[in-house]
């Protein structure tokens, strides 16, 4: 059986005086100063966030990957958080294109972050669709003749890269397509944000650096609506909080397997000692039931955190502790499967928590056919009560 446990140290990482932002995009990002009102939001909440800018007019991450002045704010490190946004139509482009262009420039871009700053924490910010869709490319790329199809488009690649670059997401998109209706998000080109749009992306990413909840605030940049873009902000990450890979960088998750452990560890784990002997070192454990643990993890960025945790050899009479194992393999192409301790329903959601599927899953393994649902990242709930992220590549 799988058991899992997220450590909720990612207040450590925030502890500090000023929490160190470094912003890398173009007009998207310096419309209205989005660092700067991200600044004053955090301020009126007791938060200081002090934030720096490598933004250039119609910049990719692909230019900025070469680019000596990004470059050299990233190797100066220091950073808390580095927030990458990418040009805003390129997401949205052909697999072949985003391929080619999108991933592997977040990637050089990562690995010149962790470089830098193991510390640190890429975060993908997540654009929004056009008003109109994208009438440029429209002809040659049907999906993104709709702000809908290209607003789908731009979620699926941007959590596609924060999974695979284990990064965190500020899903700004996600929560413009709430707000959008009620709210004029746009400037005149139906492309930038208007001042209402700048301040929404500011609550969303207050909640997606901090995780707490940026409602109280007392800043408004005189906005008459400035409390409905703030509750957004929040309702989307609570109403969808595994949604978009905010996972605790200094968690873990224990297998225990056939008389052995294994271990998982998040990107700031850098080892991990298991009743005081560093693992791996054997499974001492070859009786049924329950048996503590002492772990402790090992963390240049954190210290050092000692917690006791059980594990448990048979499951049996503690099914609320029988949590189904991950789904496999992940990423999927045509089918995965699951291993369930009971029968139960299973749910598959896009990942702005549209219902997607349904399955009755026997107890056992079973596998499910998903050849045809689109790729990107899903949501799947098991029983109601367990999410996972089920990638879906071919």
């Amino acid at each position: 059986m799988r058991h899992l446990l997220f450590l909720l140290l990612m207040p450590a990482l925030l502890t500090a005086q000023t929490t160190n932002v470094l912003f890398i995009g173009n007009s998207y990002t310096y419309s209205n100063d989005l660092p700067g009102t991200l600044e004053s939001l955090a301020l009126s909440l007791g938060d200081t966030l002090a934030c720096t800018s490598s933004t250039f007019g119609g910049a990719t991450l692909g230019g900025h990957a070469t680019n000596a002045a990004t470059l050299d704010l990233i190797a100066q490190g220091g950073w808390d958080f580095v927030v990458l946004q990418e040009q805003s139509q390129l997401p949205s482009f052909p697999d072949s294109q985003v391929n080619a262009d999108f991933f592997p420039a977040v990637h050089t871009l990562v690995e010149a972050i962790r470089a830098a700053n193991p510390c640190a924490m890429p975060v993908l910010f997540m654009t929004w669709g056009r008003e109109n869709g994208d009438a440029s490319n429209c002809a040659n790329w049907p999906p993104v003749c709709t702000y809908e199809g290209m607003q789908a488009l731009l979620t699926e690649r941007y959590l596609e890269a924060a999974v695979a670059e284990e990064a965190w997401c500020a899903p700004v998109g996600v929560v413009w397509s709430d707000v959008m209706g009620a709210v004029d998000l746009y400037s005149g080109d139906g492309s930038h944000p208007s001042a209402a749009g700048t301040y929404l992306a500011a609550a969303t990413f207050y909640t997606a650096l901090t995780g707490e909840d940026p409602t109280p605030a007392l800043y408004d940049a005189g906005l008459a609506e400035a409390a409905a873009l703030r509750e957004a902000a929040w309702t989307t990450f609570t109403e969808q909080p595994a949604a978009w890979n905010r996972f605790d960088p200094l968690g873990y998750e224990m297998t225990w397997d056939a008389g052995q452990i294994h271990f998982t560890t998040a990107p700031l784990i850098d080892s991990l000692s298991l009743n005081g002997s560093p693992f791996p070192s054997g499974s001492p454990w070859t009786t049924l039931g329950a048996t503590p643990v002492e772990l402790t993890l090992h963390s240049s960025c954190a210290g050092d955190l000692t917690v006791l945790d059980t594990v448990f050899a048979d499951v049996a009479g503690l099914p609320e502790l029988a949590a189904p194992l991950a789904p496999f393999p992940n990423p999927a192409a045509e089918r995965f499967s699951l291993d369930l301790p009971t029968a139960c329903t299973v749910r598959l959601f896009s990942a702005s928590g549209a219902l997607h599927r349904e399955w009755a899953a026997p107890a056992g393994r079973s596998t499910w056919f998903v050849g045809d649902v689109p790729r990107g990242v899903w949501l799947l709930e098991v029983d109601g009560r367990w999410v996972h992220r089920l990638v879906i590549a071919r």
